[in-house]
């Protein structure tokens, strides 16, 4: 049971309108301007050199989601707020081995789930494949990088960290996890939607269950790790 001044702070630190903003900013963002850029790029390429324009094409695609959930990420300072336990808990000790384990687990039970939409032929999740097999390149580390580092991070603080948490505080877990899933798989941009959803309801119930964000986190990875590996795989054999 949450003590009855930590659910003050809780209301005041994760007020559900602040939350309605930072979304609504953040829709804006990824889907129009990255759409308005995405187009412009290849307004400047003829079609014999569209495919010179691909990897800023990628670099978009991923740099916009990261870049609006740090700012989102920002405006709930102190950093504590978001990346501190949901529960003030005194009886369990933190044990980080035992999150991370429960995070790899939980990436590798969303990949199983999803492996039916990656036979289906994940067009989105091309680029990941890519990032993965150009990962020794100069121009393939970077995005390597940001896609499985920065991006989770960023996107499990603002949709675990804030979403779900003030979603949790102002409703319930149930509609916290189900909201917060749908707003994930809209905007991560590794993979398609119906993966994204699996994503987003694992690494919820993660959440709720280790009451820390490593464990979502490296779901998070491990899905996106995996399942550019998969691709390419299905790509070397066929």
């Amino acid at each position: 049971m949450m003590p009855e001044g930590q659910k003050n702070t809780d209301l005041d630190a994760f007020s559900l309108a602040k939350l309605i903003y930072a979304l609504v900013g953040m829709v804006v963002v990824v889907d129009y301007l990255s759409d308005l850029t995405t187009k412009f790029v290849l307004w400047k390429h003829t079609a014999a050199t569209t495919a010179a324009a691909v990897p800023y094409l990628y670099l978009i695609l991923i740099l916009f989601p990261t870049l609006s959930c740090v700012v989102i990420v920002f405006l709930y300072r102190p950093f504590a707020l978001v990346f501190g336990p949901i529960r003030h808990e005194t009886k369990r000790r933190y044990n980080l081995l035992r999150h991370i384990l429960y995070g790899i687990g939980g990436g590798l039970v969303a990949l199983v789930l999803g492996i039916p939409f990656l036979l289906l032929g994940d067009a989105d999740g091309n680029f990941v494949a890519g990032a993965v097999s150009n990962i020794t390149s100069l121009n393939g580390l970077p995005m390597f990088l940001l896609l499985m580092i920065a991006l989770p991070v960023a996107m499990e603080a603002t949709f675990r960290g804030i979403a779900f948490r003030t979603l949790a505080i102002h409703a319930s877990v149930p509609s916290a996890v189900v909201a917060s899933s749908l707003l994930f798989a809209h905007l991560w941009p590794a993979f398609g939607w119906p993966i994204g959803l699996i994503l987003g309801v694992v690494s919820a119930l993660l959440y709720h269950w280790t009451n820390s964000l490593v464990s979502p986190i490296f779901a998070n990875v491990v899905l996106t790790l995996s399942g550019g590996v998969f691709i390419l795989y299905r790509a070397l054999v066929r």
